[in-house]
Formats: C-alpha cells, structure tokens, sequence
C-alpha cells in the first residue's frame, strides 16, 4: 500500500493537489486502488482513491497509533549536512523519537542564520524515511544552545565514550531514553565532565572507535534489538 505523509490529515474526501500528483503522476496509481497517509503524529488514514474530475478519497478509515517505546532522544553535536541527513534517515527509520542538534567545542560546522533552512531540510527527510518505513510517528528535530538544560533525566541518560568500561544496554520497562554523540573529535574533557553532572552516564557503544554517524545508528540499533 503506497503512504504519503500529509499534516493535517484530510477532511471531507478531498485530496490536496500535491498528494494527488504524486499519487497519479508519479506513481501512476488508479481508482479503486488503496493508500495510506499519516500524519507524523499517530494517525492514520486509510482510503481508496476515486480519480474523477477531483482526486477523491472514498471508504476511509482512521486510527491511531500509540508512540514507540522507549522514546529515544538523539543528542547529535553539529556535524556536516551531508552526515546529519544521512543520520536523521537512518535513525528514523530505526525509531528515533527526537533528534536534539548542538554545537559542541569540537564541531566543524555553525550554521547561523542558515539554521531554520537546515532543520527545515532535515525534518522533510525525518518524514519522507517515516513514510518508507511504514511509521505513523515523525521524530522532532530542534536545534539548543544548551541540550539538557531542563530535561530531568533520570537513569536513562547515557554519553557515548569509546574509554567506557560499560557497554550500552537497554533495560526492560524503561520508557525514555536519551544519547549525548559527540562530533568528529569527541567531546573535550570538560564537556565529558559537564554532561556527567548532569546524570549522564559514559558508555562503549562498540569495541572499535566508531565514526560519529556510525555511532548514533549503532545506539539506535541496540535499543531496537532490545525490543525483539
């Protein structure tokens, strides 16, 4: 069944022009066949097409969708564009809840007053590896000057350090998690220590030092083989 991501979803039957296009131009879909359009929130549509004169929605069904848990947070220092799609692609297709971006003391990369067009571009492709994965919920995308300020974690905080004696493990019943990755370089000691204050706890997420697009996969992948 072929989706599109569409907020909010539609009322009345009707189907917005660009949705439509791309259902009949570009996937050449015809009346009577069925789609799926989500919205990024936990519902769902269901519907078949009716290709008259306007593109109509017929026989649609709606529901919801609870949140995946745990709830993953990604807390990705700034890295290039090319490597932050790359990891918003990937880790939402891996479950990824929120992807929180910072500037850490190592990061090649500012992007100012570029800022609002990146996040714009990385959340298109946060809802388009939804669509392809089959998810009803889209991950939110932020920039912070300051990432944990006012969080409140608790025990599932964890930093990725390649110098940790504990490996990273996903306990059973918790429902939020979040990850500090550092950029090409790593976190400098002083932000290792100030991350740690604030509840974070250092682990190896694998035996060899990883790439920083690698190691936030390699997080996101654990927890989801926690879940089989």
């Amino acid at each position: 069944m072929h989706r599109a991501y569409l907020n909010p979803l539609p009322t009345g039957g009707l189907l917005d022009s660009k949705t439509a296009h791309r259902f009949t131009r570009i996937l050449r879909l015809k009346t009577g066949d069925k789609i799926e359009l989500f919205d990024g929130e936990g519902h769902i549509m269901r519907a078949q097409l009716e290709l008259l004169d306007t593109p109509k929605l017929l026989n649609t069904e709606t529901f919801d969708v609870e949140p995946e848990q745990p709830q993953i947070t990604l807390y990705q220092a700034l890295v290039s564009m090319e490597k932050l799609e790359f990891i918003t692609q990937r880790c939402t297709e891996l479950g990824l809840s929120k992807l929180v971006l910072f500037k850490a003391e190592h990061s090649q990369v500012d992007f100012k007053n570029k800022l609002e067009a990146k996040l714009e571009r990385l959340k298109r492709i946060a809802q388009d590896a939804s669509r392809q994965s089959g998810r009803a919920w889209v991950p939110k995308i932020v920039f912070s000057p300051s990432p944990l300020e006012g969080e409140g974690w608790g025990e599932g905080l964890f930093i990725g350090n390649p110098k940790a004696s504990t490996g990273f493990r996903v306990k059973p019943g918790m429902t939020q998690i979040g990850v500090l990755i550092g950029p090409e370089g790593d976190f400098s000691p002083q932000e290792f220590e100030s991350f740690k204050s604030q509840g974070a706890k250092a682990v190896r997420l694998a035996p060899n030092i990883l790439r920083t697009e690698t190691a936030s996969l390699t997080a996101l992948a654990q927890n989801q083989g926690a879940l089989l």
